[in-house]
């Protein structure tokens, strides 16, 4: 039996679908304006915050957020997180 995934079923259609995953430990890679994006939950002394920043394996150009509120504000391209989440091409995710 093949598992398949409808090409949808990654996109977020709301902003508190994003919020909610995020909240519980999700990880998101996307495409927004060309470049590749990963944002996940990390864990530094046993409490959960967010590292956002473009896939290029560079560590240095992530930034890490407290909270899901503080990495909606987190710039994607010149564009808030928070606006374009929505609309972005989103790879992969922990569903």
């Amino acid at each position: 039996m093949k598992l398949t995934v409808n090409g949808n079923a990654y996109q977020f259609k709301m902003l508190s679908e994003f919020k909610s995953s995020m909240s519980r430990g999700g990880d998101v890679e996307f495409e927004w304006k060309g470049i590749d994006y990963t944002i996940s939950s990390v864990w530094p002394n046993g409490k959960m915050k967010f590292s956002a920043g473009p896939s290029n394996g560079m560590e240095e150009d992530s930034m890490v957020y407290a909270t899901v509120d503080e990495l909606l504000e987190y710039k994607v391209g010149g564009d808030r997180l928070r606006d374009i989440i929505t609309q972005a091409e989103i790879i992969d995710r922990t569903l």
